[in-house]
């Protein structure tokens, strides 16, 4: 059975911050929860490894689970090769033939992917994308401001040209909504490997896990396909040797 954490708190605290009339407020939740992508981590039994992402992009907020695009299908290559040493050939297809998202198969149980997990730091898309696409768009506020103000602190964190801080205001609330779902969901698992791909994973997972017992490695996110770039080879092939460490068959390093 797959365990998923359904988190829609964030965006209730996150409108609590920019309204106080409570209309406005359940407005600006309402529209945020639209664009929500929950964790999908499988049972706790058996799993071994999460991949830590940044936040939901367009092809998520369509899906409803992480990794559902391109990104989702760089991994499951990468994963099948080099960590499962399956053949290229046999790889999991879609019906369109195009390799399936690791989230697809994730979230359908997949027996040969069933000791992953994946999350994001924000459960939210951090990019603006997702909210300009007309196609899901929600129904129009009272007063976009406040929620004009959400998007322009989203962009901060992932802009690194931007002062956006972990500790305070719309960084703060993501941290620490992080930091509950990694205490209090996988606080009864232990020895997990987190995979931590990109700088903002990378810098949230460090605030948000301070003084829990998790192993982790840092990889680039795999979007552009950049877990096959020469100059992340070496990263990468450190990545598949601690993922098959932690399934119990390779030799840790």
């Amino acid at each position: 059975m797959v365990w998923r954490v359904t988190m829609s708190d964030l965006a209730e605290k996150l409108a609590k911050k920019v309204a106080c009339e409570p209309g406005l407020r359940n407005q600006i939740a309402d529209c945020l929860k639209c664009f929500q992508v929950d964790d999908l981590l499988c049972n706790k039994q058996n799993m071994k490894v999460v991949l830590l992402c940044e936040s939901p992009h367009i092809h998520e907020v369509k899906a409803k689970y992480p990794l559902a695009g391109k990104s989702g299908r760089n991994v499951t290559e990468v994963l099948w090769e080099d960590v499962l040493c399956e053949p290229k050939s046999q790889i999991p297809k879609d019906s369109t033939g195009k390799v399936c998202a690791i989230g697809d198969l994730t979230k359908r149980k997949c027996t040969d992917f069933n000791w992953l997990g994946i999350m994001n730091v924000s459960t939210l898309p951090l990019q603006l994308d997702p909210y300009a696409c007309s196609k899901y768009s929600p129904k129009p506020l009272q007063d976009v401001i406040p929620f004009v103000r959400i998007l322009r602190d989203f962009d901060c964190i992932i802009d690194p040209d931007k002062s956006s801080k972990i500790g305070e205001g719309v960084g703060k609330i993501i941290c620490d909504h992080l930091r509950y779902r990694l205490s209090d969901r996988c606080k009864e698992i232990s020895d997990i490997l987190f995979v931590l791909c990109g700088n903002v994973a990378q810098e949230y997972f460090s605030a948000a896990a301070k003084g829990l017992a998790y192993s982790a490695v840092c990889v680039p996110h795999p979007s552009r396909n950049q877990w096959r770039y020469p100059k992340y080879k070496e990263c990468i092939a450190l990545m598949c040797e601690k993922i098959k460490c932690a399934l119990g068959y390779g030799s840790d390093k």
